[in-house]
């Protein structure tokens, strides 16, 4: 049973004060203790210049190494755009079954498609994923 989220900040990412909207948002949302957790993850390593994009599988493989309680999920949080190979893109990823899961704001944002920011869209859209 899901009883925590720690949302760990991948670089390149967010500004805190979108984590730690989307913690209480989730909070709220799934009834479950979540808070940013002090752990980062560098992607740089995961990054494929031709592409221009992060390897979510990469990543969601180093987020699953971080030490956490058993009842915990984690969540990390990019401004990076995802790939898995197979795909274009990808708005995120998750072990299944696993404890680790990955979002990216980069195609949530209004901006990427040339549209005006809306912040309650963007924090809408992360929440959903």
């Amino acid at each position: 049973m899901l009883r925590r989220i720690h949302l760990v900040r991948v670089q390149p990412a967010p500004e805190l004060s979108v984590l730690d909207r989307l913690s209480a948002a989730l909070a709220s949302a799934l009834r479950v203790s979540c808070h940013v957790a002090a752990d980062q993850v560098d992607a740089r390593f995961a990054y494929d210049p031709a592409r221009g994009q992060f390897n979510s599988t990469a990543i969601l493989a180093a987020l699953a190494a971080l030490p956490a309680s058993p009842d915990a999920t984690l969540l990390g949080v990019t401004e990076g755009d995802l790939y898995v190979p197979v795909l274009t893109f990808v708005f995120g990823e998750a072990q299944m079954p696993g404890r680790a899961s990955l979002v990216s704001l980069h195609r949530l944002r209004n901006e990427f498609y040339g549209l005006a920011p809306d912040h309650d869209l963007l924090r809408e859209r992360l929440v959903k994923e």
